[in-house]
């Protein structure tokens, strides 16, 4: 696969109308961009695709997942990102989600959720290199 080449996720046994998924990789990071409502119906495509992302990614990899285009995050979904995020550090890849809407970002900040994740305003944000990795470089 290229660094521009983008595929779509083939679900994992089920198949929903309410969400579509799509992967690409740019550069050293995996993007998974979601789009649709992530409920207990689409999960096994959320699972499908983080599990997809591990796949095609070693560390120093990073997975971003793209949930601007989700509409609706039903608790299921919650659950899904949070075995996202252990199964990503269990294999020492980092994580970061990209969200900027209410319906994403307020049931992450009520649970708790948003202060575990990396969580940045859009893709661009997403593959930059952390703070202090810059400036380390700079000192450098």
């Amino acid at each position: 696969m290229t660094d521009d080449d983008s595929v779509a996720v083939p679900p994992s046994g089920t198949s929903t109308d309410l969400l579509s998924v799509s992967q690409d990789r740019r550069g050293g990071a995996v993007i998974v961009r979601f789009t649709g409502e992530i409920d207990l119906s689409s999960v096994p495509s959320v699972r499908a695709a983080v599990t997809a992302a591990l796949a095609d990614a070693t560390p120093p990899d990073l997975i971003v997942l793209d949930l601007t285009g989700v509409g609706f995050l039903a608790s299921a979904g919650l659950a899904e990102l949070q075995l996202a995020r252990q199964l990503t550090a269990d294999q020492h890849i980092p994580l970061r989600i990209v969200a900027t809407s209410r319906v994403v970002l307020r049931p992450l900040e009520v649970i708790g959720m948003a202060a575990t994740l990396d969580i940045r305003p859009d893709v661009g944000a997403a593959l930059a290199p952390p703070y202090d990795a810059v400036n380390e470089q700079r000192a450098l």
